[in-house]
């Protein structure tokens, strides 16, 4: 969907999406490319609650609650050892810096199989790396881009320039 197209589930509601819309759906369909089916659903989701982020403040302070999340009803939580199960945070179950390979910034190793394996790493599970997660996505965007080609590497351009 581009910047001005219209969306809606029925034929008459029909609305303008905004350039956020349109770049969030954009990274969407590019982020999800050559990840799990599960890390995919897992990244749409989050996507989806970043495009409806609200204003969230208690008195004059921000609470960002949109930056944590558990699941403590998940048999694997807490799935890495390091983090207090308070501290634990699942948002980014699935790491969305996995596919950056050794650059991802996290703690990692590759297995005799030659899989990474990224079970020390607590990273993305840290309320704190909340914001340096997402200050990464550019990367990931520029990455997925290279991966499906030069029309959507030339799409890409053209929008960094409006």
């Amino acid at each position: 969907m581009k910047i001005g197209e219209t969306w809606g589930s029925l034929p008459q509601v029909r609305r303008p999406i905004s350039r956020e819309a349109a770049y969030l759906q954009e990274v969407k369909r590019v982020f999800v490319v050559g990840i799990s089916a599960t890390a995919a659903k897992a990244a749409v989701a989050f996507l989806g609650v970043r495009a409806r982020k609200g204003k969230g403040t208690v008195g004059e302070k921000k609470t960002r609650r949109y930056a944590f999340f558990q699941n403590r009803e998940c048999e694997m939580f807490p799935c890495h050892e390091g983090i207090s199960a308070e501290e634990f945070n699942c948002l980014f179950c699935y790491c969305p810096l996995y596919c950056l390979g050794p650059g991802c910034g996290g703690s990692w190793a590759y297995t005799d199989r030659g899989v990474k394996s990224c079970a020390d790493c607590t990273f993305p599970h840290r309320r704190e790396n909340y914001d340096a997660v997402l200050r990464r996505f550019p990367e990931l965007q520029r990455m997925a881009a290279q991966n499906c080609g030069a029309e959507n590497d030339t799409r890409a351009k053209k929008e960094e320039r409006t």
